[in-house]
């Protein structure tokens, strides 16, 4: 801030960089606040964009660190539909936000975990192959939620 002004894309850029590094130390809160911030800048310099479909992304993990799985649910839709606008459908960092939502879905919405999880598992069959390490995964997680459903 003090080096290109608040509100700078590079301050931005940094926020979300030291979030990440908060993050992976256990510091949830603050990155949380860091992330936040960063969003609101990416939103109005880079709507649309890849930078600000990973912030959205990124913000959902750390609820979800701090089990807030409803509002982690809200931002991931938001990094979904901006990883579409800045990519189009079918990019990976989709497939990737597609599972983290399945994910964030699964206490409180059965189906609508299974629909993020094959959505994904077709994107990840598409662009890396049926026999993937990220397609297995996905398949793992579709078949323990069904065996889990039938007991």
């Amino acid at each position: 801030d003090k080096r290109f002004g608040p509100g700078h894309l590079q301050s931005a850029v940094s926020m979300n960089n030291l979030a990440s590094v908060l993050a992976g130390e256990g510091n949830f809160a603050e990155a949380e606040q860091l992330e936040r911030k960063s969003i609101a800048i990416f939103a109005q310099k880079l709507p649309n964009s890849a930078e600000l479909a990973a912030a959205y992304a990124n913000l959902a993990g750390y609820l979800m660190a701090k089990n807030a799985p409803t509002e982690a649910v809200e931002w991931l839709r938001r990094a979904i539909m901006a990883d579409e606008a800045s990519g189009g459908a079918g990019t990976l960092q989709e497939a990737a936000d597609l599972a983290s939502l399945a994910q964030a879905l699964r206490p409180s919405d059965a189906s609508g975990s299974e629909r993020a999880l094959r959505r994904a598992l077709s994107i990840y069959e598409n662009r890396l192959g049926a026999a993937s390490e990220q397609a297995q995964r996905v398949r793992n997680a579709l078949a323990e939620r069904q065996s889990g459903s039938k007991e």
